[in-house]
């Protein structure tokens, strides 16, 4: 890598971190964003990131629930191949913003059991405001 993308992949995995990804997460997101070729085996996520094999299928896992890295096989190769999906930021952040819901859903039950809580309905209130801005976002741009 050059001195500026490697910098500039420093950046992003501390941006990464400071959007709450775990670091070992943050850097193998930040490895398979930058790396070349796009398809990368777990072996080359560890050897390109430097951690753990255990942390890198965590990572791998993690990444892949949320729908930004996708597994697949190439032909004639027995081994997985892991990939930035070019809709994944799409469908990470549409993932991230549907767990809004299940934040109201908590408040709730919890203001069934302590109705003037109002640091609950401060979580719910907040939650349902943004769960309604992005349907319409979603709806305009996703």
């Amino acid at each position: 890598m050059t001195p500026e993308l490697t910098e500039f992949a420093g950046r992003m995995n501390e941006y990464s971190i400071a959007m709450g990804l775990p670091p070992s997460v943050a850097k193998v997101l930040t490895y398979l964003t930058l790396c070349q070729p796009s398809l990368q085996t777990a072996a080359d996520v560890q050897k390109g990131t430097d951690i753990s094999a255990g942390s890198t299928s965590e990572a791998l896992t993690m990444l892949r629930q949320v729908e930004l890295v996708e597994r697949s096989k190439q032909p004639g190769q027995r081994q997985f191949y892991y990939e930035v999906t070019k809709d994944g930021w799409k469908k990470a952040t549409a993932h991230r913003f549907r767990m809004l819901d299940a934040g109201i859903r908590l408040a709730d039950s919890g203001l069934q059991i302590n109705p003037d809580n109002e640091r609950l309905q401060s979580m719910r209130d907040m939650y349902a405001l943004f769960s309604r801005e992005f349907a319409d976002f979603e709806k305009r741009f996703l």
